[in-house]
């Protein structure tokens, strides 16, 4: 994947950033697209060429195709709603919370759903941490991993890495940027990975099948540390920025 447009201008306060490997996501602020050559980028094209058609907008899904759900186990449980809205991004390509399911709620209280999307299948979370969409070729390949840095909701010191692998994935690890690695806990067929950004930060997503080893890009900036993360503080102000910028119109 081509990563090398990916780097934050110093002394500039970022936002909020979302990044996903094969796929366009959005979290409430800023949503940046990852370019590349391989089928899963391809994949990834046509299936957000859904946005382009009916102004940008897919007819919500009305059933999990089968190919999803044999083969992610938390597609197999039954249906629970997020009490939270859906973000746009993911109803815009059909998203659907009435087929929605909570896979796994972190530590800090953020429980992670997956939605059924037109062609593939989106994560979204209650505190809006975690958010993806990504096609079906990507998550039964386990080319689904997102990272949120500067989130509203995501303290500014840390980084979250996230993603869906299918069923039969085992020794999920996170390959770290000084040469180490950790164990990945997957719970229904979801990782939610938070590091300090002062660290060693994850790489890649690796992973055993019984088709042999697998790895997926973290897509985590190599320059995610020095990010200069906006403070709530900045969001307030860009709040009544836009509000004063809506009420003179």
């Amino acid at each position: 994947m081509r990563r090398d447009k990916l780097r934050f201008k110093r002394r500039r306060s970022v936002i909020g950033l979302v990044l996903v490997g094969a796929a366009v996501s959005a979290a409430s602020l800023v949503g940046v697209a990852l370019g590349g050559d391989s089928e899963e980028d391809s994949a990834a094209q046509h299936f957000y060429s859904t946005l382009a058609e009916n102004d940008g907008r897919a007819e919500p899904v009305q059933s999990i195709p089968a190919a999803l759900s044999s083969r992610l186990s938390v597609l197999r449980e039954e249906p629970r709603s997020p009490s939270t809205a859906i973000p746009a991004p993911v109803r815009a390509v059909g998203g659907d919370t009435r087929l929605a399911r909570p896979a796994v709620t972190t530590s800090g209280g953020d429980t992670v759903f997956v939605v059924p999307a037109s062609g593939g299948l989106c994560i979204a979370s209650s505190l809006g941490r975690a958010s993806g969409c990504f096609p079906t070729e990507s998550i039964l390949t386990g080319q689904a991993a997102s990272s949120t840095i500067c989130s509203p909701s995501l303290p500014t010191d840390l980084v979250e890495v996230a993603g869906v692998l299918p069923d039969g994935a085992y020794n999920v690890r996170a390959e770290l940027s000084d040469g180490t690695s950790i164990e990945v806990a997957v719970t229904n067929n979801v990782y939610v990975i938070d590091m300090k950004r002062s660290g060693p930060l994850p790489t890649r997503i690796e992973w055993d099948s019984a088709d042999g080893h697998h790895w997926t890009p973290s897509t985590v900036p190599p320059d995610a540390g020095s990010a200069d993360c906006a403070t709530p503080e900045d969001f307030a102000k860009a709040k009544a920025k836009a509000k004063a910028a809506a009420s003179s119109r």
